[in-house]
């Protein structure tokens, strides 16, 4: 019922607005994400599942920005220019509108698609929340070295100063003609270092243990390891040294004292090849010390589940591959299109505006970083939903169809300020309920929260016992045995003014002596004490008990 009625409704909704064509790109991406929703969930959790729906995570965030940044940039170039400053207010009111009718239609998809499955409450919000922030993970970090550092620009002959070459320069691409040994031996011993760990962390001895050649490649792996953190050492000892001749003594008196090593120096320290080399074997290190890192904490953790902790991972490369490989040519289409698109007014400035980033980065680069906008942006959403259902705003049960008539009423008071008709505003005001889900009750009854019922009416249904008379003992539901509380009258009929329902501790009347006349008819046998379920109630004698009525 909520997914017919909400189909209905939006396909009614998106033909009021003029941009039902630019809105429609994003109904397939929410869809999308209720199915990513209902892949990370229940009992059926795999790590083909969790694979998929880290895949879906890119399709998902692209739809719905291609979506709102379509709808409203045609908005914009529709109402744009105009007669005069007063129609502004207006047209963005205008605009406005349109982007809450086009959101709420968005969010109504959503929950109606997550209700078929039940998909959507805290644990699967969250659960899918940290499947996209895994995989967003490699691609971010690819794509914050592919744009911090374009190797392609530093690397350029034609001199063009940037500021990327400014920054790296030094490093990749040093002044000719002069020796740079501090900053290449420096390069060379974290080259060293880094691939000494990276031999250590790799699970080369374990794999060679079964084998008959075992102890001599454990002892090979050793050796190597044992080198190459000795040559770490040697290479930072040289640059501290190298580094404080090249600054106090200079390049003359390097040249006089050695002459015959200089040129060599100045060749192999200002090399832009070798160093290119340290660098990329450093990252590759790095790369895999992470990477070993990262597996062997996963084991230590969740051995049962590696595959479901490791496949964001998985997706994450996989994406960021796919990124590399057919990212060209989309962002080079992309690009196309919206010089296309855009109006003659801002024909120059969309076109600056798309080419600059694609002629400095290429292609490739700025489709890596498309992909990690996307998945961040992807999180941002999912975070913020995960918070909506955990402060309560929304409840676990029936969250869907919350979502879906929150969703549809936002769009339909939104319409109203548009050209929708009176029906369909009211017809999408009154949002769907799920049928069976129970209303609230801010008193939890007694069967919900574990305790016993209070007693109700004038006589106690909670005793401790009999007393000596037949009457009950009342024993409060809400405190512990052995505390006494008088608030019920006996079933005998009402409590006596003098007599207390406070049980105290048994005691004795002696009679003071020459008295004996007084004590006629009056029994001195101690009372004794019976032991029940709600602690020790005394037992009082017969006589006691007439001469208190």
């Amino acid at each position: 019922m909520v997914l017919g009625l909400t189909a209905v409704l939006v396909t009614r909704l998106l033909g009021t607005v003029p941009v039902g064509r630019q809105a429609a790109v994003g109904v397939p991406a929410a869809v999308g994400l209720a199915v990513a929703l209902a892949l990370v969930g229940g009992q059926r959790r795999s790590a083909s599942r969790t694979l998929l729906a880290s895949l879906l995570a890119v399709p998902i965030a692209a739809g719905a920005g291609v979506a709102f940044v379509w709808t409203l940039s045609a908005l914009v170039v529709a109402s744009f220019p105009v007669a005069g400053p007063a129609l502004a207010r207006p047209i963005l009111v205008d605009i406005g509108a349109t982007v809450l009718v086009v959101g709420g239609c968005l969010l109504a998809v959503f929950g109606a698609a997550a209700a078929t499955a039940g998909a959507v409450d805290t644990a699967r919000v969250g659960r899918y929340a940290g499947v996209v922030a895994r995989t967003a993970l490699p691609v971010t970090v690819v794509a914050a070295v592919a744009l911090v550092i374009p190797v392609a620009g530093v690397l350029s002959a034609d001199g063009s100063p940037s500021l990327v070459g400014v920054v790296a320069g030094p490093l990749l691409t040093p002044t000719p003609g002069r020796t740079h040994l501090g900053v290449f031996l420096s390069l060379v011993a974290v080259t060293a270092w880094l691939g000494s760990r990276a031999v250590g962390a790799l699970p080369l001895a374990e794999l060679a243990s079964a084998t008959p050649e075992g102890p001599d490649i454990r002892a090979a792996l050793g050796r190597t390891r044992q080198g190459l953190g000795a040559l770490a050492l040697l290479a930072l000892l040289a640059a501290l040294a190298a580094g404080l001749i090249e600054l106090l003594a200079g390049q003359s008196a390097i040249s006089e004292t050695v002459p015959a090593l200089y040129d060599l120096a100045v060749a192999v320290s200002g090399s832009p090849a070798l160093r290119l080399a340290l660098w990329w074997t450093t990252l590759a290190a790095l790369a895999v010390v992470l990477a070993v890192w990262l597996l062997r904490r996963t084991v230590r953790r969740a051995p049962g589940r590696v595959g479901l902790v490791l496949a964001p991972y998985v997706g994450g490369v996989g994406l960021t591959a796919a990124a590399l490989v057919a990212g060209g040519p989309v962002v080079s289409s992309g690009a196309a299109l919206v010089r296309a698109e855009a109006p003659a007014f801002l024909a120059g400035a969309v076109d600056a505006l798309v080419s600059a980033p694609i002629e400095f980065y290429g292609p490739r680069t700025v489709a890596v970083g498309l992909t990690a906008a996307s998945l961040l942006a992807l999180v941002g959403v999912t975070g913020a939903l995960w918070t909506v259902l955990f402060v309560g705003y929304v409840g676990d049960r029936g969250s869907e169809a919350a979502l879906a008539g929150a969703g549809l009423f936002v769009a339909t008071g939104a319409a109203g300020t548009l050209s929708a008709s009176p029906a369909l505003v009211l017809g999408g005001s009154s949002p769907p309920s799920s049928s069976g889900t129970p209303a609230r009750s801010g008193r939890r009854s007694a069967a919900n929260s574990g305790r016993p019922s209070a007693p109700v009416g004038p006589n106690c249904s909670t005793s401790a016992g009999p007393s000596p008379s037949g009457a009950s003992v009342p024993v409060s539901p809400r405190r512990s045995p052995g505390v006494p509380v008088a608030r019920c009258r006996s079933r005998q009929g009402p409590r006596s003014p003098r007599s207390s329902s406070v049980s105290w501790p048994s005691w004795r009347w002696s009679p003071p002596s020459g008295s004996q006349g007084s004590t006629a008819g009056t029994s001195t046998r101690p009372s004794t004490s019976r032991t029940t379920a709600a602690g020790s109630v005394p037992r009082t004698s017969a006589s006691a008990v007439r001469t208190s009525r």
